[in-house]
């Protein structure tokens, strides 16, 4: 199937919405992939099961490195063939939005790139990229703050992509998409000044049982044990999840799984 029909979720809908402003002001769209490489929207492909993300039974070999996240996109052919992309398109910058394991991959890829184009001209926006990715690519990584968030769509994992986005929207008729630009339209961002994290109280089982009691008996039960503890910390309120999942079940007279 075409590539743009390959993946689902929210990250890869913002990723549609940012390539769909990309092609609007002229721009070519390519996609990181720890399965195809470097692949076109409307290219087809086949389905696989792999990522360069940590935590994941389909993790690349070694995934959790720095050195294993590029080789193996190397090996695939991913250096070669954004190096070829570039060259032939002769880009007037080149903007990146990536998770942090990804960003790895490519990295020392972009490196290059950076070197012959000039720094200015090579942005990555990135939220908590790697040690590594941070060294060698600290003149083109352009930091999206959790803070931001409040303003950008997605969660704080899709910020990048949501960032880029934003870059991208109304940009028709701008010059280029240099460092400078991207900063100062992030800048006009707003951002939160309150915590990302509301501190929340740890008050015991008891407590949290008391509320769940409660809380079933109310006009709106909750109807499951996943949306109580959502409103229980909405609540401004704390218990390690299985706990409360237990105390749920105890409350509720079922056995918890």
């Amino acid at each position: 199937m075409p590539v743009r029909d390959l993946y689902k979720g929210g990250a890869w809908a913002l990723a549609l919405v940012g390539a769909q402003f990309a092609v609007a002001r002229g721009g070519a769209v390519r996609i990181v992939s720890a399965g195809l490489g470097l692949a076109e929207l409307n290219e087809q492909a086949p389905g696989y099961d792999i990522t360069f993300s940590e935590g994941n039974p389909n993790t690349v070999p070694g995934g959790g490195s720095f050195d294993s996240r590029a080789s193996w996109w190397r090996a695939i052919g991913g250096c070669d063939a954004l190096n070829a992309c570039v060259e032939r398109l002769q880009p007037s910058s080149v903007l990146v939005a990536l998770p942090a394991g990804y960003l790895d991959a490519v990295a020392p890829t972009l490196r290059a790139i950076a070197d012959r184009m000039g720094d200015d001209l090579v942005c990555a926006l990135a939220c908590k990229p790697s040690a590594r990715a941070r060294d060698l690519l600290a003149p083109n990584i352009i930091p999206v703050k959790a803070a931001q968030t409040t303003t950008l769509q997605g969660n704080a994992g899709q910020a990048p992509l949501s960032a880029l986005a934003y870059v991208l929207a109304g940009t028709e008729g701008a010059g280029c998409l240099d460092r400078r630009f991207v900063e100062e339209r992030l800048a006009q961002l707003a951002t939160r000044d309150t915590p990302l994290y509301p501190k929340r109280q740890r008050v015991g089982p008891d407590h949290a049982a008391d509320w769940i009691t409660k809380a079933l008996g109310s006009p709106q039960p909750p109807a499951s044990a996943s949306e109580a503890l959502r409103r229980y910390r909405a609540a401004g309120f704390a218990l390690e999840q299985k706990h409360f999942h237990g105390i749920f079940a105890n409350v509720r007279g079922e056995t918890c799984p």
